[in-house]
C-alpha cells in the first residue's frame, strides 16, 4: 500500500517535472525562432532570468522529489502523551509530564528544535527545605 502510494507520487511529480520542462523548453524555442527572424529583440538580461526560472524550477521539482522519496526526520524523543483523564487528546507539543525528580527531554513544537528542561529544583527539591 505504502509503495504504491509511493509510486504514484512519483509519477505524478515526474509527469508535473516533464510538463514544465517541455513549456520552457517551447518558450526558449519560441523565443529563439522570434529572435532569428527578427521580430523580436530580445536582451541578454531577459535571456538570463529565463535561464534562471527554468533553473529554479528544475531546483524545486528536485526537492519535492526528495521530500517524497526520503522519509520525514523528527526530533529526538518520544512521542506526547494522552493528557491524563481525557482519553484520545494528547498533550499540547513541548510540554511533558513532570514525573518525579527526572529531567525531561521535550521536542519542541518546531521541527529539529530540541529543549532540553533540566528541572533540577525539582531532583534537588529536598535540599532546598
Amino acid at each position: 500500500m505504502l509503495l504504491g502510494v509511493l509510486l504514484v507520487r512519483l509519477l505524478s511529480l515526474l509527469l508535473v517535472r516533464l510538463l514544465v520542462l517541455l513549456l520552457v523548453r517551447l518558450l526558449v524555442l519560441l523565443l529563439v525562432l522570434l529572435v532569428r527572424r527578427g521580430l523580436l529583440v530580445v536582451r541578454a538580461r531577459l535571456l538570463r532570468l529565463l535561464l534562471l526560472v527554468r533553473l529554479l524550477l528544475v531546483r524545486l521539482l528536485l526537492v519535492r522529489l526528495l521530500l517524497v522519496l526520503l522519509p520525514v526526520r523528527r526530533a529526538p524523543g518520544a512521542a506526547p502523551r494522552p493528557a491524563p483523564g481525557r482519553p484520545g487528546i494528547c498533550r499540547a507539543p513541548g510540554v511533558a509530564a513532570l514525573g518525579g525528580q527526572h529531567d525531561t527531554l521535550v521536542r519542541g513544537p518546531r521541527r529539529g528544535k530540541v529543549r532540553l528542561w533540566a528541572l533540577s529544583a525539582l531532583r534537588h527539591r529536598d535540599s532546598y527545605v
